[in-house]
């Protein structure tokens, strides 16, 4: 009989301990003010005739968030996307490249599955300017053509905790524009192998790489949600 009472009390002893350790886990240090970038590769999903012979370069943001309500944030940044035209895959001898320079504002919610990891779902809308060099535009003393859009991405970020401020991330979004690519845009009244249907749509991008999120300011206790609740 004793030993049974010594179990019972041993059985709740490690099921408490095991309670605290639990709970322990489901806290994490986060601020209300956080700094994040992304380092992505663009590849065009739009627009037959750039999605065809492009080859995106890089895309890259920062910005700075604040929570205003337990993992709901908004936010502001900058971004800057670089594609080009791939010369074996075109006739025309344009080595064109097109700089996408851009501001934004964000809105978006970020939560911790554990101590350690965080997802982001985030949408981001802004203006942005496109800068587009090339050989015919040179030749007629221009240094580019530019052109004006609004822009629109959704993008979904994993975070691993690394220390107490710092995460890493998988980043993955979508930009949507009102950008055209034509001849036009390149100097020229037509390309070669292409037909007019083939550049009426607007640019759009896919976008994959990793980023990093800095928490900045006073580190406050933050509740871990169930995954499975």
């Amino acid at each position: 009989m004793i030993l049974g009472n010594r179990y019972i009390v041993a059985c709740l002893c490690l099921a408490l301990s095991y309670t605290v350790s639990a709970q322990e886990k489901e806290k994490v240090e986060t601020s209300k003010l956080t700094l994040k970038s992304y380092f992505r590769l663009p590849q065009v999903t739009s627009n037959t005739f750039f999605k065809e012979v492009s080859r995106g370069i890089t895309d890259v943001g920062l910005s700075i968030d604040y929570e205003i309500i337990p993992k709901f944030y908004i936010g502001a940044g900058a971004k800057h996307t670089l594609i080009e035209i791939s010369q074996f895959k075109i006739a025309e001898n344009l080595d064109a490249k097109s700089h996408f320079f851009g501001a934004f504002g964000e809105v978006g919610y970020l939560n911790y599955f554990s101590d350690k990891l965080a997802y982001d779902i985030g949408i981001q809308a802004g203006y942005q300017q496109m800068y587009t060099s090339s050989n015919p535009c040179r030749s007629e003393g221009l240094d580019y053509k530019t052109d004006g859009s609004f822009f629109f991405s959704p993008n979904m970020s994993l975070y691993l905790r690394a220390g107490d401020r710092m995460g890493y991330s998988i980043t993955f979004g979508y930009t949507v524009t009102q950008h055209s690519y034509s001849p036009s845009t390149v100097c020229l009244e037509s390309f070669r192998d292409f037909t007019p249907n083939d550049y009426q749509k607007a640019v759009s991008h896919i976008n994959f790489g990793f980023g990093f999120m800095v928490y900045i300011g006073k580190l406050d206790i933050q509740t871990v949600s169930d995954p499975s609740k």
